[in-house]
């Protein structure tokens, strides 16, 4: 995990100095980190399943919460300021009622070994998670019912 954060973080400066320099526009740098973490996660999933067998299973103590601030914090999340701006390819998640709607492939990349309803556990005992009726994850009517995990903005700004 750690690994991961450290080369998501040195491609991400990477690509923020190239658009400094005018070398890629934003929206391009934008898609190209994408693509990074998207290929990066497959290859540490690859890689896991090969050490798996050998390896005996420990209790990892990922502070999910800490790495949603952080990201939430240095601009990793790429999110539109409303839904009527939001583009699948380019956004994470979409500022909607006073929440950041992350989209749910965001925490397969962020964090490609955990569970996605062990990370709304986590979130929702936290009081962070504003769950919908069904599940934790809700719905975007504006956005075609596009499902999104809402995390509640006071608690990102804290």
């Amino acid at each position: 995990q750690e690994s991961l954060y450290f080369l998501d973080t040195s491609y991400y400066l990477m690509l923020s100095y190239f658009c400094e320099k005018g070398i890629f526009l934003e929206d391009e740098a934008i898609v190209l980190h994408r693509a990074f973490l998207k290929r990066v996660t497959e290859i540490v999933k690859c890689q896991n399943r090969r050490v798996e067998k050998n390896v005996p299973i420990s209790n990892s103590t990922v502070d999910y919460w800490e790495h949603i601030c952080c990201s939430f914090r240095e601009g990793k999340i790429y999110y539109a300021e409303d839904y009527s701006k939001y583009q699948n390819d380019v956004h994470d998640a979409v500022i909607h009622a006073n929440c950041l709607c992350i989209r749910g492939d965001w925490f397969a990349t962020a964090f490609p070994n955990a569970k996605m309803s062990k990370i709304a556990d986590l979130l929702n005992e936290l009081g962070v998670l504003e769950k919908g009726t069904k599940s934790f994850a809700k719905q975007i009517s504006q956005l075609n019912g596009k499902r999104f995990y809402f995390i509640k903005l006071d608690a990102l700004k804290e």
